[in-house]
């Protein structure tokens, strides 16, 4: 019983130290520097607070594909993203990342799309920001298909136009 306790615990303090999740979508092979999107305005944070708070991004294969300017709070390419070295033969192709602060502790998730083929270079909403809550509403429902995503997408941009 107390270990099921301490593993509850443990649950709520990680929980309350994530706060929220971005999604950006870019074309492939964008040169190093390119802005990917403001992920101070997308996640509602303060510059000053991303100092003070040493932000970090940290991607999931280890490499630097995409970087954090403090200064701007601006996601940009670090490294040059091949769609195929990363995903492979697999669509949709999505590059997960971190972003961590200190005092206190922050955790942000995100993600960068990286559509592939020409048709979808086109089509890829450069910049734009999809913001969903962790701990989402009674009646809503995840997006049960990469489809219903980029459906989404391009309805916010249809939207933002």
């Amino acid at each position: 019983m107390f270990v099921i306790l301490q593993i509850l615990v443990l649950c709520v303090c990680l929980a309350n130290g994530v706060y929220g999740q971005v999604r950006y979508s870019i074309p492939e092979e964008m040169v190093k520097g390119s802005f990917v999107g403001n992920i101070a305005q997308d996640l509602g944070l303060d510059i000053q607070r991303m100092k003070s708070g040493r932000a970090r991004v940290f991607t999931e294969h280890g490499r630097e594909y995409i970087g954090l300017n403090n200064d701007k709070g601006t996601l940009v390419v670090r490294e040059r993203i091949d769609r195929e070295e990363i995903c492979g033969p697999v669509s949709p192709c999505s590059l997960h990342f971190q972003i961590i602060l200190e005092n206190p502790m922050e955790l942000h998730r995100g993600a960068v799309a990286v559509p592939g083929g020409e048709a979808s270079r086109k089509d890829a909403l450069d910049g734009t920001a999809i913001k969903s809550a962790e701990d989402a509403g009674a009646h809503s429902k995840p997006l049960q298909s990469p489809e219903q995503e980029e459906a989404l997408l391009r309805l916010l941009h249809c939207l933002s136009v």
